[in-house]
């Protein structure tokens, strides 16, 4: 579960829930096919939102810093499969869902 919560400057912040670490691009990790990585991080890094294109009520998680779509490696159903950062495309690899859940009493 991902808090998804709005910047004063630039989009939105997307954080674990259970962790408190920041979902965030790591451009260095050259092993990765297409080189990088999307890793968890201590640091605060800004995503947007953007309507998908393809998909009725799925969105684009792009990244701020590079225009690049997250996507699911391959487009696969699996659990745990790789997320990558790919130019933004008409498939569902790139189509987000977001399930609104109420805050729970006092966990604020």
């Amino acid at each position: 579960m991902w808090n998804v919560l709005k910047t004063e400057s630039c989009g939105v912040t997307i954080q674990s829930y259970g962790t408190g670490a920041f979902l965030s691009f790591d451009p260095s990790n050259k092993s990765d096919t297409p080189a990088g990585s999307v890793v968890t991080s201590n640091s605060i890094y800004p995503w947007s939102l953007q309507q998908n294109t393809v998909v009725p009520y799925a969105w684009y998680i792009v990244d701020h810093y590079t225009g690049k779509g997250l996507a699911v490696k391959d487009n696969s159903p699996a659990n745990a499969v790789q997320v990558l950062e790919l130019g933004l495309t008409n498939n569902g690899s790139q189509a987000w869902f977001f399930i609104a859940k109420e805050p729970l009493a006092g966990t604020n």
